[in-house]
């Protein structure tokens, strides 16, 4: 009798509670076969220590800037033991950790299960990388060009080769016809169009510019450019106290496509030039000068054409369907864990 209980409570010692990760549920299971230092299975392949410690170790800051964010958590010696709501930092990185190693294992999964060469042994990764970085110091030593970093350290290597594989993974899916059909991207551009697929704002303006205590230029420049006094003549007639920048000039181009990445600078006077009309000026107080602007021309915004942006609804609809798709195979995935591991496991640097 005390044999049979002494054996329930050692299977009881092994049972695990669900355990609610960011994303996905992980089933129950009573956990056998483990290795003393394992972690644990997912979808039985093994989960080895320094491949969480990896992945966990890219989840400090993000814990970090979460609860500080959302409890103004103090950053101290107790910060990852102190539970907020229950939860403490540490278990949440934890969590978040085995959430991502659980997204990564299922897309490698469904990789070998398409054909494609995929190797889960993290021992193998190490001896890949240390291969790796040893043929790149030895092209070095000899002045060969190398792509990429000299060395790659052990997350960039890690990052790259699971980067690609699910680059690799995607177009495979989509082999035979599993995309959409031509119609059906048509479809989504024509919901979506007025949206996503619009012209960026485009505005031809005249440009100058004055020391930011000499308003009263600028208002008086203003003033004539309103009244119909040409950009050239109002800068002949205030010369004398107009800057010389080089962004300043006639015919300055402001926004359009490739100019996403405007300075703050550029994007004020091209909101400011978007309220004028033809020939209209106004003047804008920066930090050190005042510039004033008129207004030469306005593009109005229009849809892009299919044709231009078929491959950019193409990549953004095989994003979101391979998501929806990993997301189904990480809640369906039997995730097992060696508790006694995995609670060891610290997650203070």
């Amino acid at each position: 009798m005390k044999g049979k209980q002494r054996v329930k409570k050692q299977l009881a010692s092994w049972l695990l509670a669900s355990v609610l990760l960011i994303g996905a549920v992980v089933t129950v299971a009573v956990l056998s076969g483990f290795q003393d230092d394992s972690l644990g299975r997912i979808n039985n392949s093994p989960v080895d220590r320094r491949e969480f410690a990896l992945l966990l170790s890219q989840q400090r800051s993000q814990t970090v800037q979460y609860y500080k964010k959302q409890y103004n958590a103090a950053v101290n010696e107790t910060f990852w033991t102190t539970a907020y709501e229950g939860v403490t930092p540490a278990d949440y990185a934890k969590q978040a950790a085995l959430n991502q190693m659980t997204e990564y294992r299922v897309q490698q999964q469904l990789a070998q299960s398409n054909g494609l060469e995929v190797s889960a042994d993290y021992g193998q990764f190490l001896q890949r990388l240390r291969e790796e970085n040893e043929r790149r110091k030895a092209l070095l030593q000899t002045g060969s060009p190398i792509y990429g970093p000299t060395q790659y350290s052990e997350w960039s290597f890690y990052d790259y080769i699971h980067s690609n594989l699910v680059i690799k993974l995607k177009e495979k899916l989509l082999e035979g016809g599993g995309g959409p059909t031509e119609d059906e991207l048509k479809q989504l551009y024509e919901e979506h169009k007025d949206n996503l697929y619009r012209m960026p704002d485009e505005v031809t303006v005249n440009v100058m510019s004055f020391p930011l205590g000499d308003g009263n230029r600028a208002v008086d420049a203003v003033s004539m450019l309103t009244g119909g006094v040409s950009f050239s003549l109002v800068r002949s007639e205030l010369s004398p106290y107009v800057l010389k920048r080089r962004a300043d000039g006639e015919g300055i181009l402001l926004g359009g496509a490739g100019t996403e990445d405007r300075s703050d600078v550029e994007e004020r006077l091209l909101k400011a030039a978007l309220q004028l009309q033809k020939g209209e000026a106004l003047h804008i107080d920066f930090a050190n000068y005042t510039t004033v602007i008129q207004l030469v021309s306005k593009t109005d915004k229009h849809s892009l054409p299919f044709d231009k942006v078929k491959d950019v609804i193409l990549r953004e609809w095989t994003d979101q369907w391979f998501e929806q798709q990993i997301e189904q195979l990480k809640k369906q995935a039997k995730v097992e864990l060696n508790q006694r591991n995995y609670r060891s496991i610290k997650v203070a640097e």
